[in-house]
């Protein structure tokens, strides 16, 4: 059931929120904000939708450096993101050179970063915590997407909540829910199993998992196959043949794979909530931030805030 002070529509597309001083808002499904910190005292946030450039080496956006000095003020900066990792070499020398210039009117570098963590992936791990705790509960939720999600602002940083629990049901002693009939869901995020035979289980929500990724890093896509399908028969026999979603343009690498993974045909053979939290947790603790009167060498994908 929804929380208190919370209606849905009936339809789970949607919340309708009581109170206007509510802290959650939906879940933003484009405009994504990119967080990199820096160092324990700073980060640089940037839109995508502010490139300023694209070359061979990489891409330049517009952001700022935010301090957690409140008193700090924030400082525009341009954020260049390499395009690969064979680039590096020339990076370093790149930051070799800069570091040692200091002019008006001279691009002066400030930091640079092994690995791009943003927001987008606290938000991912967050929603993986919160299914991995009702699969431990034995509850199925069956209604995962971007749209269930919301954002609390409260606290120290933005972290996201899982909402909408009006399919909600707790599983058998087997681990599956067999619903009684086919009312109108959202087939576009259901598994196969869950469509053909409205058997659910914490693995059909997994597959839902990889669908609302799908919907995060395509920066609010509908989750529909290319050709587009015709029918949900065709959505079906499509999914049944092997199809899926295509990759968004700006999805990592390991992002997809763990979408493909949570998209197996067979249930048991998508990885479970636990094991979607030790691969996110790994993948966001790999990151290195050195300020660029250092010494040492970058040596992965960085981030360099000029």
């Amino acid at each position: 059931m929804p929380p208190p002070e919370m209606a849905t529509n009936g339809t789970g597309d949607e919340a309708v929120f009581d109170r206007s001083d509510l802290a959650f808002l939906p879940f933003p499904r484009s405009n994504m904000l990119m967080v990199i910190p820096l160092t324990s005292e700073c980060r640089v946030i940037y839109n995508m939708e502010n490139m300023i450039g694209r070359g061979h080496y990489g891409t330049v956006y517009k952001g700022h450096l935010e301090f957690n000095d409140k008193d700090q003020p924030r400082e525009q900066v341009a954020i260049k993101m390499l395009n690969t990792m064979q680039v590096s070499t020339d990076f370093h020398r790149e930051i070799g050179i800069m570091r040692t210039l200091s002019h008006p009117n001279i691009v002066k570098s400030k930091y640079w970063a092994e690995k791009s963590h943003c927001i987008i992936m606290d938000f991912a791990l967050d929603i993986a915590n919160g299914m991995k705790y009702l699969s431990d509960m034995g509850l199925i939720h069956r209604d995962l997407a971007a749209r269930n999600i919301l954002v609390d602002h409260n606290g120290d940083g933005d972290c996201v909540k899982i909402s909408d629990f009006g399919l909600a049901q707790f599983a058998n002693s087997d681990g599956y829910y067999y619903a009684k009939s086919k009312r109108d869901i959202p087939i576009r995020w259901y598994s196969p199993e869950a469509i053909s035979t409205c058997r659910f289980s914490s693995y059909s929500d997994v597959w839902s998992y990889g669908v609302t990724l799908f919907e995060m890093f395509s920066r609010g896509e509908e989750p529909n196959l290319v050709p587009i399908q015709t029918s949900q028969e065709d959505f079906l026999n499509r999914l049944q043949s092997g199809e899926r979603l295509n990759r968004p343009a700006s999805c990592p690498d390991f992002i997809y794979d763990l979408m493909q993974l949570c998209w197996h045909a067979t249930p048991r053979s998508r990885p479970s909530f636990a094991t979607i939290v030790d691969i996110i947790t790994k993948e966001v603790a790999t990151k290195v931030t050195h300020p660029t009167d250092g010494h040492q060498s970058p040596t992965n994908q960085p981030a360099d805030a000029e």
